[in-house]
This record gives structure tokens, C-alpha cells and sequence, in this order.
């Protein structure tokens, strides 16, 4: 699984780890498009590099963001090529750990007067938390629940 850590001077969630993507733009085809576009803006990898194998339901956040995650396999190694403005650093974490539901920790952390809750995983130097570690917790219920 490719992940990045976004640039550390990003003025949103500096320096953690998430997939490549982003915002929809209204000259977007759709919303697949939108993902092969924004991982080419931020690791140089081209839209053939990828068949796309489909998507989760929409995950939102508390801060009020909507994300859909799209689901692709990368069918061609490419030279990955960093926007610095965006991404500090690139890894690839085994599929085999993100899909072990014994490596996901739940956390629970108080902010204000509200106690809120978290995924978390670990994987040699990175910690996977938040939004990406509840997306990656969401991939492994939904591949688990088509094995059964």
C-alpha cells in the first residue's frame, strides 16, 4: 500500500500519514479521475500505472470532510517523483499488515470536553493514525466480510 507523509509545513495535518489525494475539482470527470489525478500531482505515478478495482463508502470526518476512498492496484512500477510542496516522503506498507486486525490499536483521546476515538497502526518507523488508519481498518472489515 502506498502511503505519504504530507510536507511538514502543510497548514493541515502537517507531517502525517496519508494516501495520496485530494480535492475534487469541479473539471473533474469524476471522482476516480480526481485520485489517478492528485496521486500523479503528488508522486509523479501515472493513471496507467493503475487498474482500478473500485471503492469504499464514504468516510467523514468530525472536522466535516467527506472522503472517498478509491481502491486501485499498481500494474506498472513507475519512477516516483515528489511534489516537495505536498509530500515529505513516500512508503510501502505490506497489504499482509494492514489487513491483521491484531496490528490496529483504538485509542481514545480528549479533545475540549469531548472524548473522541481513533484507529492506530504501526509499521517499522510510521504510525498510520486517524482518518488513514480508520479508512485501512474499513478495508480489512469490508475484504473480510466478502471472504466469509
Amino acid at each position: 500500500m502506498l502511503l505519504t507523509q504530507r510536507a511538514l509545513h502543510m497548514r493541515n495535518h502537517p507531517g502525517q500519514i496519508a494516501f495520496p489525494g485530494g480535492k475534487h475539482d469541479p473539471d473533474d470527470a469524476s471522482i476516480q479521475y480526481t485520485a489517478l489525478r492528485e496521486t500523479l500531482e503528488e508522486v509523479g505515478l501515472a493513471p496507467d500505472c493503475f487498474d482500478l478495482l473500485g471503492e469504499l463508502g464514504e468516510y467523514c470526518t468530525i472536522s466535516g470532510y467527506c472522503i472517498k476512498p478509491i481502491i486501485a492496484e499498481m500494474t506498472r512500477r513507475s519512477e516516483l517523483s515528489l511534489c516537495e510542496d505536498e509530500v515529505k516522503s513516500v512508503h510501502w506498507v505490506p497489504l499482509r499488515h494492514l489487513l491483521t486486525p491484531q496490528n490496529y490499536r483504538f485509542k481514545k483521546k480528549k479533545l475540549d470536553a469531548i472524548s473522541r476515538g481513533y484507529f492506530e497502526i504501526e509499521y517499522q518507523d510510521i504510525r498510520i493514525w486517524g482518518v488513514t488508519a480508520g479508512i485501512l481498518f474499513g478495508l480489512y472489515q469490508t475484504l473480510a466480510g466478502h471472504i466469509r
